[in-house]
């Protein structure tokens, strides 16, 4: 199993919601995102594109772990409901 290194690596958190939001530009590693609702999500350089036809669905409670590229952001969207997204860079 690979270690989860924690200390001093980026966590942040945004409200989502049905109009796409984004985190802002991420440094280059791994992250586990989780939200408190069911949204759709989306890695690219300006990720507002994101939709709930085209964004990768992230089930409530579940967490993801994603590689992103430096400079990337994450966008998420609701089909609805209203929420936070969670992320935190554990490599």
């Amino acid at each position: 199993m690979t270690p989860l290194y924690l200390a001093g690596n980026t966590q942040a958190s945004f409200a989502i919601s049905g109009t796409a939001a984004q985190s802002s530009a991420l440094v280059n590693g791994v992250y586990d995102l989780w939200a408190d609702c069911e949204c759709f999500i989306k890695v690219a350089t300006t990720a507002t594109g994101v939709t709930t036809a085209n964004g990768y669905i992230l089930y409530s409670g579940n967490v993801v772990t994603l590689q992103i590229d430096a400079d990337y952001k994450i966008g998420a969207i609701t089909s609805g409901a209203s929420g936070t997204l969670r992320l935190h860079k554990v490599g």
